[in-house]
């Protein structure tokens, strides 16, 4: 389907990131195991002859780790993959790091959110917004803004470098 997924929220891959895990909204009285979304859902493999979770065309994933490069095997495993080999997506925007809680996070989400709406790949949309962000950060580094005490307020290179398109 075309269209846009975008997840923002928390993520898991404390094992093998073949077990990573979206976090999703529960209800009382569910099992606490009921409110993950693992990878292997995506591919269909953890119920014999269920279907496919499919995905829209684009998939944004803001959350820990979820381009998995910087854990176990690379980018061939973990969420990424899953939404492109199992979920049918074209287009996957994930994170290399673990992405910090902070305000301009929220913000940086709310930009790119905008940007993937635009008739770009989503390749560019990330590189406009990315290069936005650069620019106003070397701004505000020239003031001698700099410091990290907690709440990233402004925007930051940890915050919106790790993102990448796959």
């Amino acid at each position: 389907p075309i269209g846009t997924f975008y997840y923002r929220g928390h993520a898991e891959s404390d094992r093998d990131p073949a077990h990573a895990r979206l976090q999703l909204p529960i209800s009382e009285g569910t099992d606490l195991d009921d409110h993950f979304l693992p990878a292997g859902e995506f591919f269909g493999e953890f119920d014999e002859g269920h279907e496919w979770i499919p995905l829209p065309s684009r998939v944004v994933l803001s959350c820990c780790s979820s381009s998995s490069s910087a854990l176990f095997g690379g980018e061939t495993i973990g969420l990424a993959a899953a939404c492109i080999l199992g979920g049918g997506a074209w287009e996957v925007i994930a994170t290399a790091t673990d992405v910090y809680d902070c305000t301009f996070t929220s913000a940086f989400d709310d930009h790119l959110a905008e940007a993937m709406t635009l008739p770009l790949s989503h390749d560019e949309a990330l590189r406009r917004v990315q290069v936005r962000m650069y620019d106003r950060w070397r701004e505000f580094s020239l003031r001698g803004g700099i410091s990290i005490d907690g709440d990233i307020t402004y925007p930051h290179p940890l915050v919106w470098a790790m993102y990448q398109a796959i």
